[in-house]
């Protein structure tokens, strides 16, 4: 649902990105009333899909500092072309952040007592 921004800081900001079809205002002639209303949609439904995940929570969790990006995709296709190499990208961070969290874990537990 969110991304991660701010490199290594301990305290790393959540960024919820909405990319909206800019054809649908431009070439399709949607009013920009109906594509706002779109990225709502489309925002609240991430959040619902993930309201359990960790990151979800936490991005709720601050409610006066929430960050949202909006970006624009000129047409439909184009947003599934990088609707699928973001969820890859996504994917390789989540996998790497769990496996470091795990090594992580696993020195604590070899701690000399």
């Amino acid at each position: 649902m969110a991304g991660l921004a701010g490199g290594n800081s301990s305290a790393q900001r959540l960024i919820q990105y909405v990319v909206i079809r800019g054809d649908l205002h431009k070439a399709l002639s949607w009013p920009l009333g109906a594509v706002i209303t779109q990225a709502c949609h489309a925002a609240t439904a991430a959040i619902h899909l993930y309201y359990s995940d960790q990151s979800t929570v936490d991005y709720l969790r601050e409610l006066d500092s929430m960050h949202k990006v909006v970006l624009e995709m000129d047409t439909w296709q184009l947003q599934m072309k990088y609707s699928e190499v973001l969820l890859q990208d996504v994917e390789e961070k989540m996998l790497r952040l769990k496996l470091e969290v795990l090594l992580r874990m696993n020195m604590v537990d070899k701690r000399p007592e």
